[in-house]
Order: structure tokens, then C-alpha cells, then sequence
């Protein structure tokens, strides 16, 4: 119970204090919290951000077996990527480029380089989704389909994830077949 009050509490409130109780856990091999660290330093929550420590412990769970700390690991790459490339993905939007937007809204919905801002983030989906961009499309879709940070709106959610999967993103394929299955279940 210590462990899962400490991974909400390091990632929902940014507590310095649960930093450490999951360090002390993750010394101990406790899977959820090493993977929980590799998201604190990942996303930079009560400590700097250091993709090289985040890289680490999402390969140490890895060797565990720890599902979803491929994906973790993968994201993480994308992430640092996108750390590297902040000042031509600006330059970008600038230039009008959608994906670029999208891109830019990734980074203020995760706190990469930049603030967590979900309100810019939404700004900048929005304005890649204007330009048929299949990323922010999805990104906003799935805001809209939960009601983060916009009025939730499922029409306008599954028009998005849909028009997104029609342009070839795969998570959003993913998603509308998820949808499709809650909607038409076997």
C-alpha cells in the first residue's frame, strides 16, 4: 500500500517525499517502483530531469519482465528526441509545420523541455489537427473522449481518433478498434 500511495503521490502531486520512498522501494527490486522512478526522471517529477537514469531503470524492470516497460523505454527515446530537437520543433510552428504542432503540444502535455501545460498543449493539437496532422488528431481525440482539459465530447472524440486512423496513426487504430469493441462487444 506504501508503494502505490508513493507512485500516485510522486506523479500526481510532484512529492519530493515519495521520490524517496520509491528510491527506497526500488532498492529493494520492488517492480512498480522502479518503473515509477523511471517515469519521475523521465518527466523531470520532484528531481531534474535525466533520461539517462529514467533509461536505466526502465531497463532494469525490463530484465524483471515488467509489462510495459518496453513501451516506457520506447516513449522515453521519443521523449529525449524530442528534448534534443525543442528549438527546430519551435521553429516549426512557426513555419506553420503540423508536425511540429504536434510535437510542441507532446512536449507541454509531458513536461518535456518545457512546463506541463495542457492548455498549450491543447493549443497546439488543435492547430496540427487543422493540418491534418494524424498525431495532434489523436491527441486530441483522446482529450475530448475523457474530457481533459476540453468539454467532453465523444462525437467529436471519435471523429478525431477516426480521421487520425484513417491518416495512418497506429495508436489511433489501435483506439478506435478498442472503441468499436465496447460499442459492438462479441
Amino acid at each position: 500500500a506504501v508503494a502505490y500511495s508513493a507512485i500516485n503521490d510522486s506523479i500526481t502531486k510532484n512529492d519530493i517525499d515519495a521520490v524517496v520512498v520509491l528510491s527506497q522501494l526500488a532498492e529493494k527490486k520492488h517492480p512498480q517502483s522502479i518503473m515509477a522512478m523511471g517515469e519521475v526522471y523521465g518527466k523531470g517529477v520532484g528531481v531534474k530531469q535525466d533520461f539517462a537514469k529514467a533509461a536505466t531503470y526502465y531497463n532494469q524492470v525490463i530484465n524483471m519482465g515488467y509489462p510495459g516497460a518496453k513501451k516506457a523505454l520506447k516513449e522515453l527515446e521519443a521523449n529525449k528526441s524530442y528534448a534534443s530537437r525543442i528549438n527546430s520543433i519551435r521553429q516549426g510552428v512557426k513555419q506553420g509545420n503540423a508536425k511540429s504542432c504536434g510535437e510542441l503540444g507532446w512536449c507541454y502535455a509531458n513536461g518535456i523541455v518545457v512546463d506541463f501545460d495542457n492548455e498549450r498543449a491543447i493549443e497546439c493539437f488543435n492547430l496540427g489537427a487543422e493540418k491534418n496532422d494524424a498525431f495532434s488528431m489523436y491527441q486530441l481525440g483522446l482529450r475530448y473522449y475523457m474530457g481533459y482539459g476540453v468539454a467532453q465530447d465523444v462525437d467529436k472524440a471519435v471523429k478525431l481518433i477516426e480521421k487520425a486512423a484513417q491518416g495512418g496513426n497506429a495508436d489511433a487504430q489501435y483506439q478506435m478498434a478498442l472503441m468499436c469493441d465496447e460499442a459492438y462487444p462479441l
